[in-house]
C-alpha cells in the first residue's frame, strides 16, 4: 500500500451556488482508494462554506476563515481556535460515487486549492 495525493483547484462563484471539483473515486480496474483526507488552503475569508460532499449528501463542512489561507489574507479572521487544515474522511472510495469538495460564496468568490491524500495497492 502507498500513500498518494490528488491535488485540486476550486474557484468559487458569487452566486453562492455550490462550485464542485470532479472529486476522487476509485477507477474500475484499479486497486480500491482509501480516501484518508483532504487538505487545503483558501484564498480569501469571504463567509465562504467549504463542503465536502459524496454524491448529494453533505458530510463536512466549514466556514472559510477556519481555513489558513494560501498567501497573505488581509481581513482577519473571526475564528478563535486552531485553522483548520483540512478533514479528515477515513473512507473505501467505489467506482462511479466521488467524494467531492466544493465552496459557496456570497457576493465574492473564494477559491481553495488542496489536496486529497489516498491509500492505495502498488
Amino acid at each position: 500500500m502507498s500513500i498518494r495525493t490528488e491535488a485540486f483547484t476550486v474557484t468559487g462563484a458569487t452566486s453562492g451556488a455550490d462550485v464542485k471539483h470532479a472529486g476522487i473515486q476509485s477507477v474500475e480496474g484499479e486497486p480500491v482508494k482509501r480516501l484518508i483526507g483532504v487538505y487545503l488552503r483558501v484564498s480569501a475569508y469571504n463567509a465562504a462554506f467549504i463542503r465536502c460532499y459524496q454524491g448529494q449528501t453533505i458530510k463536512q463542512e466549514a466556514y472559510d476563515n477556519m481555513f489558513a489561507g494560501y498567501a497573505a489574507i488581509a481581513s482577519g479572521t473571526d475564528f478563535n481556535g486552531e485553522l483548520l487544515a483540512g478533514f479528515d474522511v477515513d473512507l473505501v472510495l467505489t467506482v462511479g460515487n466521488p467524494y467531492q469538495v466544493a465552496v459557496s460564496a456570497t457576493g465574492t468568490a473564494t477559491t481553495i486549492r488542496g489536496f486529497y491524500k489516498f491509500e492505495q495497492a502498488d
